[in-house]
């Protein structure tokens, strides 16, 4: 039987350096829903069976460089909602994930390679960011993307070219989106590649009609594929103001409803189809329950005692006994 550990409701922040260590079967932890604002550089260092790992509903604004270095057998990852404001190059390892969730954070810029040792990933999900500019080789290395999500963010142009090199997304005809509403596009002569591509893929780019200009204000809300290269001509620019960041938009897809645990928090449906993560899942089969008896609202204690059976577990388990599951849950 596989090691599941589920940490969710603790009101952990910080302290964890070591806590996972002697678990080295470890193949499910779910840390979702707690008050983390940073993680040790070293905490997955002896996780390299672990398949699955919830991260979201936190509030990590940085992630150390190589955390996710050490991690070649996962496969479900999430790190939605949290305050995640950089993504360095290399935060992520070679891994077998096939979706990112990484919706609902502050992130304002992608780096060439980012996600570049991803390479089977299918899905990604940065949308209902900060992001205002994205670097050309920022999706390097996605030879398996099928649908980027980048609605609700505050991208005001996209370099021709930024979407080359994934054969998957532009060659196919099944899932294949990218994601592009809800963004304050400038509309001067740079957005004509843009269109020209839009124009050429309109089935490659979900919601068409709800990508407009934001700027100059002569053709604000004019959908993009409209532009005439002499509407753009005539227009002086303006310099482009700026959608505020919203908490409201929220990704749900009406494709896509996986099963969420009753803790998740909701939000309101945007008009704008989108995508929503999966949670954790309850497909571990025959675990040992160990209840912790936590209120979510007790945060203090909540952390004082959770803690202390953490460490118990870590101290207590004999590694021949590893394929007994564990349940830590509130």
């Amino acid at each position: 039987m596989a090691v599941f550990v589920s940490i969710s409701f603790c009101a952990f922040t910080s302290g964890m350096s070591g806590v996972f260590k002697d678990l080295v079967d470890l193949e499910e932890l779910s840390l979702q829903i707690n008050q983390i604002t940073h993680l040790p550089a070293d905490l997955f260092l002896h996780q390299r069976s672990l398949r699955k790992l919830y991260l979201s509903n936190n509030r990590l604004s940085a992630l150390p460089g190589g955390i996710f270095m050490n991690m070649p057998n996962l496969t479900r990852f999430t790190l939605h909602e949290n305050n995640l404001q950089n993504l360095s190059t290399g935060v992520f390892g070679p891994m077998s994930i096939q979706e990112l969730w990484l919706y609902g954070n502050r992130l304002t810029h992608l780096q060439d390679g980012v996600f570049r040792n991803l390479t089977n990933l299918h899905l990604l999900v940065i949308s209902r960011n900060l992001i205002e500019t994205i670097s050309p080789g920022a999706f390097q290395g996605l030879i398996n993307i099928q649908e980027v999500s980048l609605h609700t963010n505050r991208i005001k142009q996209l370099e021709m070219g930024i979407f080359s090199g994934l054969p998957n997304l532009l060659l196919h005809g099944v899932v294949n989106e990218v994601l592009l509403a809800m963004n304050p596009w400038r509309c001067d002569r740079d957005i004509i590649k843009l269109r020209d591509w839009m124009l050429l893929n309109p089935h490659k780019v979900a919601n068409l009609s709800l990508i407009k200009c934001q700027s100059p204000p002569a053709l604000n809300a004019t959908k993009i594929t409209d532009l005439t290269d002499q509407d753009i001509d005539a227009t002086p620019s303006h310099a482009p103001s700026v959608i505020p960041y919203s908490q409201s938009q929220s990704p749900t897809d009406k494709r896509r409803r996986p099963h969420t645990p009753s803790g998740k928090r909701s939000t309101p449906v945007p008009a704008t189809r989108a995508t929503t993560a999966p949670e954790q899942g309850g497909d571990t089969h025959t675990r040992d329950i160990v209840s912790c008896g936590l209120s979510k609202h007790t945060h203090l204690i909540t952390a004082l005692v959770c803690t202390a059976i953490i460490t118990s577990f870590v101290i207590l388990i004999n590694p021949v006994h590893m394929q007994k599951s564990i349940l830590l849950s509130h």
